[in-house]
C-alpha cells in the first residue's frame, strides 16, 4: 500500500438552528469565505435572507453616516459596520452599526489580537425592515446582560425609533427632549431627530447632529476623552452564560451552501429561508459566503466608505445609496456589494427598484467593495461581472495593501482612474464625489470629509444637481 496522505474531513457548514459554542461557530464560519452575515444568538446559529436596498440597505447607510459624522468630530471614538462582537461562549452577534470609545481612551469594549470586538460596545444600532420579535427581544436581553449602554432600533415598517439606555442593569427607553430630539447620554452631542429620520428628511437629521456637535457638552466630552489617553482600566473576561431554551424549526427548503451552483431565482428562494443571514452572493452561478467580519480589517473601513459616499448622497437629491444590499444583475449573478450609489429611476437612473420589496435590479452607477481578504475575488470574478453588466464605476478598497483601485467603464472595458498629483480621486459619474486617498489611509477622517465637502461645493456638483432636478419625473 502506498503512503497516501489523507486530508482532514471538511468542516460542517453553518446551518440555521444549529446549537454551537462560539469557538465552533467561528471555526465553521471561517470555512465559509463567501458568507457575509451570520451570528450566534444564545448558542443558536442565525443566518438570513437577501437584503433590500429600499427599507434596509439605504437605512443602514443613513445610520452609518449619522454616527460616522459624529465619530469624525469626536477623536477617541470608533464606529464599525456589520462587525462581529464576541460577547460570551454562546453569543457572537453582528449588529448593523457598533460605536465604541476606543480602549486607549477608557472604553469598555476590547479589540482582540485578531481585530474583533470583544465585550459590550457603548452603543449598538440596528435596522429592522420587518418586525422579528423573537430576535429583537433575545438581542435586547443579551445586550442588556453584557452592559451595552445604549441600543438603538429603527423599525422601518412602523416608522419608529426605539432608543434604550442601560440604567441599573436594565434597559429604559430614552425620552425625547422638549424639542423632540433623542440625545445620547453616553456620547454627548449625538442628537437624533427621529421624526426627520422616519420621514426621510436626512438633511434635517444631519443638521440636528451638527447642533449637537456644536453644543458645549460635546466639547467637554472631547476634552475628557483626550485626558484619558493612555490610561488603562481593569477589564473582565468574557464569562460563560447559561444557554436559554430556544426552539427553532428547520427551514423547509434547502440551505445555501458555499460553492453551490444555482440560478438567481433559486438562490433568492433559499436565501429567504435563512432569515438571519446578512450576506451571501451568487457570482457566475456560484454561491459565495464570507467569514466573520473583524472591526479593524473590514467593519471600520466599511463604515468610513459608507459615511463618505453617504454624505454625498445627502447633498445630491436624485441619488440614493445602500449598504450591503442585494443587486439582481442577471440569471447567474446576485451580488451584495458593500455599498451601492445610484441615480434614482425617477431622475434618469438605470437601475430599477423591484416591486417585491425594494431590491435593486440592473447595474448601479457605482459600487464599492472593501477587500480585507477577498481582493483576488473582488479584482477578478466580481470585476468581470460588474464590467459585463455595465456598472460604470467600481471602487475596491484593499485594506492590507492600503490601496484604492477605482475603475471606470469605457467602451465596455474597465480602465483605472488615474490619480492626479494631489492624490484626490474624482468620480466621473458623480461630480463632486472626491476621495483623498492619503487622508483615508492616514485615518485623517476630518480631512477626508473636508475634501469631500470641497467637491460638493465645486460648481460641477451644483450643475449635476441641477441636471438631476431637471430630469425629475421624466422616464429614461
Amino acid at each position: 500500500m502506498s503512503n497516501t496522505e489523507l486530508s482532514s474531513p471538511p468542516l460542517p457548514l453553518l446551518v440555521e438552528g444549529d446549537r454551537l459554542t462560539r469557538d465552533e461557530f467561528e471555526r465553521r464560519y471561517d470555512a465559509m469565505p463567501g458568507l457575509k452575515r451570520a451570528y450566534l444568538l444564545e448558542g443558536v446559529v442565525r443566518v438570513g435572507g437577501p437584503v433590500r436596498a429600499i427599507g434596509h440597505g439605504d437605512c443602514c447607510c443613513v445610520i452609518n453616516c449619522w454616527i460616522g459624522n459624529y465619530s469624525v468630530a469626536t477623536p477617541g471614538t470608533q464606529g464599525a459596520a456589520h462587525s462581529h462582537i464576541r460577547l460570551d461562549s454562546r453569543n457572537m452577534l453582528q449588529p448593523d452599526v457598533s460605536f465604541i470609545i476606543r480602549p486607549s481612551h477608557g472604553g469598555q469594549a476590547r479589540i482582540s489580537a485578531d481585530d474583533y470586538l470583544e465585550g459590550g460596545p457603548e452603543l449598538l444600532a440596528e435596522v429592522w425592515a420587518r418586525d422579528v420579535r423573537f430576535d429583537f427581544e433575545a438581542k435586547r436581553r443579551i445586550y442588556q446582560r453584557h452592559g451595552v449602554r445604549e441600543y438603538i432600533v429603527w423599525r422601518v415598517e412602523r416608522q419608529q425609533v426605539d432608543w434604550f439606555v442601560l440604567r441599573d442593569g436594565r434597559f429604559d427607553r430614552l425620552a425625547p427632549t422638549s424639542a423632540g430630539l433623542l440625545c445620547s447620554e453616553t456620547f454627548p452631542g449625538l442628537w437624533l431627530d427621529a421624526d426627520a429620520l422616519t420621514r426621510g428628511d436626512f438633511v434635517e437629521v444631519m443638521a440636528a447632529l451638527q447642533r449637537g456637535i456644536q453644543d458645549p457638552t460635546h466639547a467637554a466630552f472631547v476634552a475628557e476623552l483626550r485626558s484619558r489617553v493612555g490610561k488603562t482600566r481593569n477589564s473582565t473576561s468574557i464569562g460563560d452564560r447559561e444557554m436559554s431554551n430556544i426552539e427553532l424549526s428547520a427551514p423547509p427548503i434547502p440551505l445555501l451552501v458555499e460553492g453551490d451552483r444555482l440560478t438567481s431565482a433559486e438562490f433568492e428562494r433559499r436565501y429567504r429561508a435563512m432569515p438571519g443571514l446578512k450576506k451571501a452572493e451568487l457570482i457566475e452561478g456560484v454561491v459565495h459566503m464570507p467569514s466573520p467580519v473583524s472591526a479593524d480589517d473590514h467593519g471600520t473601513p466599511h463604515a468610513v466608505m459608507s459615511i463618505w459616499a453617504g454624505t454625498y448622497w445627502f447633498a445630491t437629491p436624485g441619488t440614493r445609496a445602500a449598504t450591503d444590499s442585494t443587486v439582481r444583475l442577471d440569471m447567474n449573478n446576485t451580488p451584495q456589494p458593500d455599498f451601492s450609489l445610484f441615480i434614482l429611476p425617477s431622475h434618469g437612473g438605470r437601475v430599477r427598484i423591484s416591486t417585491d420589496g425594494g431590491y435593486i435590479e440592473d447595474a448601479p452607477e457605482l459600487v464599492i467593495e472593501v477587500a480585507a481578504s477577498s481582493a483576488s475575488y473582488d479584482l477578478n470574478t466580481k470585476l468581470r461581472v460588474y464590467q459585463r453588466n455595465g456598472v460604470i464605476e467600481y471602487i475596491i478598497l484593499r485594506v492590507e495593501r492600503q490601496q484604492i483601485d477605482w475603475f471606470i467603464l469605457h467602451d465596455g472595458k474597465y480602465d483605472r482612474l488615474a490619480a492626479p498629483s494631489t492624490g484626490v480621486l474624482c468620480s466621473q459619474t458623480f461630480p463632486g464625489l472626491w476621495l483623498d486617498t492619503a487622508a483615508l489611509f492616514d485615518e485623517d477622517y476630518v480631512k477626508l470629509m473636508s475634501v469631500l465637502q470641497q467637491g460638493i461645493q465645486d460648481p460641477t456638483h451644483a450643475a449635476f444637481a441641477a441636471e438631476l432636478a431637471s430630469r425629475a419625473g421624466k422616464t429614461p
